[in-house]
């Protein structure tokens, strides 16, 4: 399904926003405040799974894995970096497994699966560091920094190679593949490349294209990307003349897609009415808070959007946030968060 954004209502260079309460586009939402311990101090959230009974939170700079309850309480660290019987190698990337809610974890040249518990299950030694990972069924997809290929399959079973996929895999593509695996963590994993629009997903066997987006008038002209060289003035460019380059964060749920369309645009797609909400942020009314750090968090049955919010934020807002918040749960977090505590979820759980 090829879809082309019209952005009409979207202005370069203004403030733009959604309110969230206007389009309605969630079934639920709720706050967490992450509690914070000296053993549960998160440096950088790289990565939000939230299983039906856990929230995990990888912090890759520090190679740990977080297991709270739903409610924010923290239980335990998922692992161990070591040679220890339950000890691994450091971590890449992990997710949760659909069939057994056991964490999934890849490591640098082996991926071992743990239960809730911490203890390991199954390792698999691997033949290179591999940066992510899709497991469907008992296909395990590994994506790899290596520029000879995009994909290594293996056997979950027995950790034999099936096969490689190479760039040629995706003869419509002029870009080498460079899997971007932010994208998407809910019931059907998603990638993109980096200079494709294109939205892909891993079957059991093979890759399919399941979407196709066009920025319309917002499309970076072929003649830009050959003349600037430096990242810095590429970005800038962009931001100047209202371009866009790259899909991260996707998601589809029954009624909507979301998506952020790089350097900072949001775009949200109903699909019951073909239409497009494009804007540099989404307000929530309930909050007065302007969400600017969507991104999607997975989940084995639904579709959820977190916003991550540093303490010094709601601090800096308090008397605002107080005066014009409704909901009660996220005015007592307000009121008792302090500085230097572990961030807040706010997550919404997409219909």
């Amino acid at each position: 399904m090829k879809l082309k954004i019209n952005a009409s209502s979207f202005v370069c260079g203004d403030s733009n926003y959604f309110d969230l309460d206007e389009i309605e586009f969630c079934d639920s939402v709720n706050y967490v405040a992450l509690e914070t311990t000296p053993e549960s101090l998160i440096k950088h959230i790289d990565r939000i799974h939230i299983s039906s009974k856990y929230i995990y939170i990888f912090d890759k700079s520090r190679s740990r894995l977080f297991q709270f309850t739903l409610a924010g309480q923290f239980v335990k660290q998922i692992g161990s970096v070591g040679k220890g019987p339950d000890e691994h190698s450091k971590i890449m990337d992990f997710s949760i497994s659909r069939a057994t809610g056991n964490v999934l974890m890849l490591c640098e040249y082996q991926f071992v699966e743990l239960d809730t518990e911490g203890h390991i299950q199954k390792r698999l030694k691997l033949p290179d560091v591999f940066h992510s990972f899709i497991l469907v069924e008992n296909s395990l997809w590994l994506f790899s920094y290596d520029d000879s290929y995009c994909a290594t399959l293996f056997d979950y079973d027995s950790g034999e190679v099936i096969k490689k996929e190479i760039s040629k895999h995706f003869p419509e593509l002029k870009h080498k593949i460079h899997l971007q695996r932010n994208v998407s963590y809910g019931p059907v994993p998603f990638f993109v490349d980096f200079w494709d629009d294109n939205v892909y997903s891993f079957t059991k066997d093979d890759v399919e294209q399941v979407r196709s987006i066009d920025f319309g008038s917002h499309s970076v002209p072929k003649s830009v990307v050959r003349k600037l060289g430096r990242q810095s003035d590429f970005i800038s460019y962009l931001n100047k003349n209202c371009y866009w380059y790259h899909i991260s964060n996707f998601v589809e749920s029954n009624n909507f897609i979301f998506f952020r369309a790089e350097p900072q645009v949001f775009v949200l797609f109903d699909k019951s009415t073909n239409k497009f909400y494009v804007a540099n942020f989404f307000k929530d009314s309930t909050t007065g808070l302007s969400l600017s750090n969507l991104v999607s968090a997975g989940n084995r049955s639904a579709v959820c959007l977190t916003n991550i919010v540093q303490p010094n934020i709601l601090l800096m807002s308090k008397k605002y946030i107080q005066s014009y918040a409704s909901d009660s749960c996220f005015l007592k977090i307000v009121n008792s968060i302090e500085e230097g505590d572990n961030p807040i979820l706010m997550n919404y759980w997409l219909r």
